[in-house]
């Protein structure tokens, strides 16, 4: 029974080790921690590969031969877990698979986000805006065929 025990032991501190390497590298990167999709991870890992030694554990005499058969079970079940939880449950996964057998997936819409207008800024002052102004005007004046007044233009150009 002790070389159960010692195997949840170090399994403990290597999942422990392993969680810090994933919460880090969550955190590094894009700017924004992705801790939920990390948490997922570990807990699906944690579950797959820690569950059928918890079972282990509880091989005591009276229901030693059902616990016995139980971790046999999910022990087995251990690398199709692994692969629902990590590849096909995964959208960036599966999509990745998916195209490189030329098979495309729709783009999933994002409503938890809302869309943000972007709003542009001229960085050009008032009076230049407003000398702008008086030279579409002028030209358009020009283009009409009609001679511009030469006292409107003044006019414009000194409210500069």
């Amino acid at each position: 029974m002790f070389p159960c025990y010692a195997i949840i032991v170090v399994n403990c501190i290597c999942f422990g080790m392993i969680a810090m390497v994933v919460i880090r590298s969550s955190k590094s990167g894009s700017g924004q921690p992705n801790l939920e999709r990390a948490a997922k991870a570990m807990v699906a890992v944690g579950a797959a590969v820690g569950g059928p030694w918890i079972l282990a554990a509880f091989t005591i005499d009276p229901i030693a031969i059902p616990m016995q058969y139980l971790f046999i079970i999910v022990a087995g079940l251990q690398g199709p877990l692994l692969f629902l939880n990590l590849v096909v449950l995964q959208e960036d996964v599966k999509a990745n698979s998916l195209g490189l057998i030329g098979i495309k997936l729709p783009p999933k819409k994002d409503t938890s986000k809302t869309e943000r207008s972007t709003v542009v800024t001229n960085p050009a002052t008032e009076g230049e805006r407003k000398k702008i102004s008086c030279e579409v005007e002028e030209k358009e004046k020009a283009m009409d065929n009609s001679d511009p007044n030469v006292e409107d233009e003044k006019e414009c150009l000194k409210n500069v």
